[in-house]
């Protein structure tokens, strides 16, 4: 009995470090994985700011104006990204997922404000007070003839956020097999090496009492 409790114990502390090793590795490997997401995404958006900004300079002098913000509505609709003009006292001109009459004032959000504060692109990750959603966002300064404005582009985060629960759901499958596939392996291996050591303690034992009953 002592020597199976001893067994037993020694697979128990075999697996438990199994564990915790396959599942340190899943926690490095999830926020590499969600990492690099984010980075594709951003590098993403600011290819879409390019196309945005030489979108505003043939458009220039239709921002703002009726017709113009339906057009951008279409635009985000087909590349899934969100689009959004706003002039640097902060005012909305045109925005591709709700209408511009219907927002504050933007110059208080940390990229828009970054963006006129540095006259450099700034991104940031935060939930839109406006649609409600986790958003990555980019913003830039351009010139226009006549009038600087900030071009925003942002794209939610729910594929990476759901991408990412996938493999959380898969490592949790994967890690449970290992750790059960790992402590019955342990225990048959164990016990294959262990067992000629069991058989000569029994012979031992066993001669032993043959000879104190002599």
């Amino acid at each position: 009995m002592k020597r199976t409790t001893f067994l037993s114990k020694l697979v128990a502390g075999y697996g438990a470090l199994i564990l915790v090793t396959v599942l340190v590795v899943a926690m490095l490997g999830g926020s590499a994985l969600e990492s690099g997401a984010y980075e594709q995404i951003e590098a993403g958006l600011r290819s879409q700011v390019e196309l945005f900004e030489s979108l505003a300079h043939r458009d220039a002098d239709r921002i703002g104006k009726p017709g113009y913000e339906l057009e951008l509505a279409r635009l985000g609709q087909r590349s899934g990204v969100r689009f959004t003009v706003i002039a640097l006292d902060g005012k909305v001109l045109a925005d591709s997922s709700l209408p511009s009459a219907n927002l504050d004032n933007h110059g208080s959000r940390p990229e828009v404000s970054e963006a006129m504060a540095t006259g450099r692109s700034a991104s940031s990750l935060r939930r839109s007070k406006s649609v409600g959603t986790e958003l990555l966002y980019l913003a830039k300064v351009v010139e226009l003839p006549g009038r600087k404005l900030v071009l925003r582009v942002s794209q939610p985060l729910d594929l990476v956020r759901s991408g990412y629960r996938r493999f959380l759901q898969a490592m949790s499958v994967g890690v449970g097999l290992t750790v059960v596939l790992a402590i019955v392996g342990g225990f048959w291996f164990l016990r294959r090496v262990t067992e000629p050591l069991r058989n000569m303690t029994s012979v031992a034992l066993d001669r032993g009492g043959r000879l104190r009953g002599r």
